[in-house]
Formats: structure tokens, C-alpha cells, sequence
């Protein structure tokens, strides 16, 4: 490795910190410490082949031009998650379809064996993130996707990923993870709200109900505030079979037919109002720019967990009523 490839270029640095930091949990025995190293590895591999397929400053097989066409989705339909995808939907894309990207634009520069491996290590990344407990990357596989993800480091960005260490906190490294797949989790969250009304209050799952709410928007009229409000609540409380005179609760449903899908599926458990209303935190947080890590701090990271917090205990309530919905109404 020549020395004028081993620099701190912009596009190089998220993606090299967070492999080189997952590093340190190399040797470590400690179960917990590997599956947080390994899944910080995970992330740094896709950062890295994300940033390859949309950084001007990378040298790759396609030029730039091209390279943004395809992470605007005008890439063979075959090799993308859907019909069309803007460049904001190319956050959304699958690990396989970003490796088949990669395979694309990158030429001759990485091995096609090499991709495959990444997508069968991420595959046990999967089975961490997904199903929790019990699921322990072995120390062989680490140090494998270790290896592979400094190898593709120097191979698609030209650095080498075992420069130096980086100062990374462990709060910083739950803010990392947070940040990278909130979008994923909160579109995660929508479909599971979305099922289960399905499932506990159909009426409120229906195309139908969800045109009426929307209409209800272009009841709301700013020079007659008054009187457009009372038209909105009683609009409201018509469509759903309601007695709800909380205009700013309406409204909120009104904007977002989740919010009151969550509300109906929550009202008869023992959680208040006041956390349902920590959905609205939730998406607003989801919908912001992901932060860079040098801007995270522990005050953010615990805000950040409390989120994670508020995530676990809803999907549990859900999952519980949806059982004892089961349990209730067999076959």
C-alpha cells in the first residue's frame, strides 16, 4: 500500500472508522462484544459500498455520471428493488441488490466471489438483527468478514481500513447503528401496525376509511379557523365512529393514518396517551438527515435509546394483543 492511498479523503472516513473500530472485538470472547462488533462491521460494509456507488471522488469502472444514474434507478430493472426508485429510495435498497450495483460499476476491481461472501456474512447479520438471542457470530466468521471488509476498503475506495484507531464510544456506536437503520425500522414499524389492524380493527385498515380521513384535510380553512375545526372533528368522529373533540389528536390522524391506526390498537392496554404520542417523536426523529458521528454525543445517544426503548415496548404490546387475538378467536 503506497503511502499517497492511505488518506483521510471525505467519502473514505465513515466507512473506514467503522470497520477499523469494529477490529477491536477481534479476539474478544465475550459473546455480546462479537455480535456488536460484527453487526458495526456489517454497517461499515455497506456504508462503504454505498459511498463507492454514489461518490464522485471514487474511481470506479462507470464514471460518476453514470454511477448517479443508477442510484437514481435508471440501472436494468433486474438489479433493482422496484419499478422506479428516486436517489432517496436508494437508501432503501436490499444488500443484494447493492452488491449486484457494486458488481456493476466496479468492474474488474473486486472479485464477484468477494461480493457473494459479503452478502453470506451480512445474511448472519441478518439473523442477529432480526431474531435477537441466541444468534453469536462464530470467531472464524468474524475474522473472515473482517479480512474481506479491509479488502474491499482498499480494493473500492483505496485505503487501507488497519491505519489507525479511531476514538468511538460505545454510546457513539448505538448512535451509529441507530441512525443507519432508523428509516429501515420505522417503515418496519408502519407495516407492523398495519397488519395487526388488519387483523384486531379491520374498519381502520380499509382504502376506504383511510380516502375519508384524507379528505378531511381540505375541510380545515385559515380564515374561518373556527368553524372549519368543528367541521373537521365532526367529520372525524362520523368517519370512525368516535366521540374525539382533541382537535390536535384529529389532526395528527388526519396527517398520518398510522398515528391513528396505533391509537385504536393501543386504547384498551394499560399504555397512555402521552406514549403514544412518543410515535410522534419517533417519526419525526426518523425522518431527519442522519447525523455525522463526530456530532454524536451521549445526551444524543440516550435519546436515541429511548426511542429504541419506546419501539421494543410497542412492538411487544402489539404482538401480545395479536396473540391473545388468536388465542381468543380460534380457527
Amino acid at each position: 500500500m503506497s503511502e499517497d492511498k492511505i488518506k483521510d479523503l471525505p467519502w473514505q472516513i465513515t466507512a473506514k472508522k467503522l470497520i477499523n473500530f469494529a477490529s477491536k472485538f477481534k479476539n474478544t470472547y465475550d459473546e455480546f462484544e462479537r455480535q456488536v462488533g460484527y453487526l458495526l462491521l456489517d454497517v461499515g460494509v455497506e456504508t462503504l459500498f454505498r459511498v463507492f456507488i454514489t461518490q464522485p471522488g471514487v474511481e470506479a469502472k462507470l464514471g460518476y455520471t453514470k454511477r448517479d444514474k443508477i442510484a437514481k434507478g435508471t440501472i436494468e430493472k433486474a438489479t433493482i428493488q422496484r419499478d422506479e426508485i428516486t436517489l432517496s429510495g436508494f437508501d432503501e435498497l436490499a444488500f443484494h441488490k447493492l452488491t449486484e450495483a457494486v458488481n456493476q460499476i466496479a468492474g474488474e476491481k473486486v472479485n464477484n466471489d468477494d461480493l457473494k461472501k459479503a452478502e453470506y456474512f451480512h445474511n448472519i447479520r441478518n439473523k442477529i438483527y432480526h431474531l435477537g438471542d441466541g444468534i453469536i457470530p462464530t470467531k472464524q466468521n468474524f475474522e473472515e468478514y473482517l479480512s474481506l471488509a479491509n479488502s474491499l476498503l482498499d480494493a473500492l475506495l483505496g485505503v487501507n481500513g488497519t491505519v489507525k484507531n479511531f476514538d468511538l464510544g460505545i454510546d457513539e456506536i448505538e448512535a451509529v447503528f441507530s441512525e443507519f437503520n432508523k428509516k429501515m425500522s420505522y417503515e418496519e414499524l408502519e407495516t407492523e401496525i398495519a397488519v395487526a389492524t388488519e387483523i384486531l380493527y379491520p374498519k381502520y385498515a380499509t382504502r376506504i376509511l383511510e380516502a375519508k380521513i384524507k379528505k378531511l384535510k381540505n375541510l380545515y380553512d385559515e380564515e374561518n379557523v373556527r368553524e372549519s375545526r368543528v367541521e373537521m372533528i365532526e367529520g372525524f368522529n362520523e368517519v370512525t365512529g368516535t366521540e374525539i373533540h382533541d382537535f390536535k389528536f384529529i389532526e395528527e390522524c388526519v396527517n398520518d393514518i398510522t398515528y391513528l391506526r396505533l391509537f385504536a390498537l393501543l386504547s384498551k392496554t394499560d399504555i397512555n396517551k402521552n406514549e403514544i404520542d412518543k410515535y410522534l417523536e419517533y417519526r419525526k426523529w426518523t425522518q431527519v438527515p442522519v447525523k455525522p458521528t463526530n456530532e454524536f454525543t451521549p445526551e444524543y445517544a440516550a435519546k436515541i435509546n429511548d426511542y429504541i426503548t419506546w419501539r421494543k415496548k410497542i412492538t411487544k404490546k402489539i404482538d401480545i394483543l395479536i396473540e391473545s387475538h388468536i388465542n381468543n378467536n380460534p380457527g
